[in-house]
């Protein structure tokens, strides 16, 4: 059970953010929920990062770690903290100063262990807004979780965590080069994690191009398609009873779509072997591509449909251009 005022644990990764981490640390040290602690981990960085976090008094807990990634210095953020519940924030990206008041009692009344929110887009060019796809989600009450995660994303900044849970599968999946929390949302929800969305506005993700931005940084042709084909494998090692059919189906599925994509970015090695991947995981999945494509799939292996498919664009394009 929840004291009366239970610790939160705000955890900010930082690699050369020196224009923003100082705005980001305030927004959790100004927080109107006053039982916070905040902890920076500096992932490496060769700017002037570190002052900037030394310059806000030992009210901020600093580490310093050789450049390993920003799920490595989350996971040792977490092992060094000591809050009931976690918050992590991006070094560019800030809370609005009621977030943790809003969103604690969710969490200390035990209705749910990932409490997510509504949040805006700012920093570029454009005057501030909603996050369209936040408002666009659908609610997770009465939902399989595992199955929400797999089909909605909420961000990094958003939720706030009962500890138990982050523990319980380990953190983030370290070496990850992107979608670095849709695939600890998904464990969590293997997990068993109860989430609940509330509609308030209570964080602001900074939208610019800072080539330090793990959006920002390119993916290779089939990333996402690998990154679920490693995540069923540590499903099946640290959480095998968690893989019910309907779980499995559901992510036989995204996979077989990813599987998709990466065939038609190039990285057909990588199609192949999610392909025959989702077919293991579940020998029946639905997928997201038109209703021919599907009936044609039920008689043609995907390899060889892709190729035809791939031909027949080509054809297409060539007598576009041919009658042009």
């Amino acid at each position: 059970m929840s004291s009366s005022n239970p610790l939160v644990s705000v955890i900010i990764p930082c690699y050369n953010a020196k224009p923003y981490v100082g705005e980001a640390i305030e927004s959790a040290l100004n927080q109107t929920y006053t039982n916070v602690e905040v902890i920076v981990v500096d992932d490496g960085s060769t700017d002037r990062s570190v002052e900037v976090v030394r310059s806000l008094g030992d009210r901020v807990r600093l580490e310093q770690i050789d450049h390993q990634g920003a799920c490595a210095a989350r996971n040792l953020g977490l092992q060094l903290s000591q809050g009931e519940f976690i918050q992590f924030l991006d070094a560019d990206d800030v809370l609005l100063t009621n977030k943790l008041e809003t969103q604690v009692p969710v969490l200390q009344a035990n209705q749910a262990d990932l409490v997510f929110c509504n949040g805006y887009l700012f920093g570029d060019d454009r005057p501030q807004r909603p996050i369209k796809k936040l408002l666009n989600l659908p609610s997770p009450d009465g939902c399989d979780p595992f199955i929400y995660c797999l089909s909605n994303g909420f961000g990094t900044e958003g939720p706030l965590h009962r500890r138990q849970f982050l523990e319980k599968v380990k953190g983030f999946r370290k070496g990850l080069a992107g979608a670095q929390e849709v695939d600890l949302h998904i464990r969590l929800g293997a997990a068993g994690v109860r989430i609940h969305k509330l509609n308030d506005f209570l964080f602001k993700h900074r939208n610019h191009n800072d080539l330090n931005r793990i959006t920002r940084t390119p993916k290779p042709p089939g990333f996402m398609a690998q990154v679920f084909m490693d995540l069923f494998k540590q499903l099946e090692n640290d959480l095998p009873e968690a893989l019910t059919p309907n779980r499995r189906k559901a992510l036989a599925g995204a996979l077989f779509q990813h599987s998709i994509f990466a065939y038609r970015d190039g990285a057909e090695a990588i199609a192949k072997t999610g392909f025959q991947s989702a077919k293991e995981i579940s020998p029946s999945f639905s997928y997201k591509e038109r209703q021919l494509y599907k009936l044609l799939a039920q008689y043609l292996e995907p390899m060889l449909l892709e190729s035809l498919l791939k031909q027949a664009r080509s054809n297409r394009n060539a007598l576009k251009k041919l009658f042009s």
